[in-house]
């Protein structure tokens, strides 16, 4: 809750109590790197994910997370390394999906993001900001009509979308 309303110190706080008494809570280790991402610490958000992907191999949202703190870090060897055990592992959760289409988008392979941010998009269809993220990708591979047609849903969730537009206005 405290993550929610955020309430960062308070939230830093907790989780460290808690894996005072639980060191091999990884789902502790990875909220802890999502405080520091948002602090700008990617190196330590980075060393925190791994951490929790050392306890959970497995889990998708920390993968595509790893994945996308290495491409931050200028590391694209990993980032797709990761990326790939994200993709095996994936769930139904169409944050971790579109977080796997974000770091193909970082990587600069908008092409491979388009089909994750569709499948964000149907799995959250008013989230407008799957929405956009598929846009972009779209514009970049130069389909222009989809990435039209995406812009236009972004507006119907998010009618003040300065960016989409700002996009369509071009």
């Amino acid at each position: 809750q405290a993550l929610n309303h955020q309430e960062y110190q308070k939230a830093y706080k907790l989780l460290i109590e808690i894996l005072q008494k639980d060191k091999y809570f990884a789902d502790g280790y990875f909220l802890l790197a999502m405080i520091a991402s948002l602090h700008q610490n990617t190196a330590k958000a980075l060393q925190l994910i791994k951490q929790a992907v050392m306890l959970s191999p497995q889990n998708c949202e920390y993968l595509a997370q790893q994945a996308k703190h290495y491409a931050i870090n200028k590391e694209p060897i990993k980032a797709k390394e990761s990326l790939l055990l994200a993709e095996k592992y994936q769930t139904k959760s169409a944050l971790s999906i579109d977080t796997i289409g974000v770091t193909y988008s970082m990587l600069g392979l908008h092409q491979y993001a388009i089909k994750f941010y569709l499948q964000a998009v149907e799995l959250s269809p008013s989230n407008a900001d799957f929405s956009y993220n598929l846009a972009l990708a779209q514009t970049f591979t130069g389909d222009f009509y989809a990435a039209y047609q995406s812009h236009l849903k972004v507006i119907k969730f998010k009618p003040n979308h300065c960016k989409s537009h700002f996009a369509l206005s071009n």
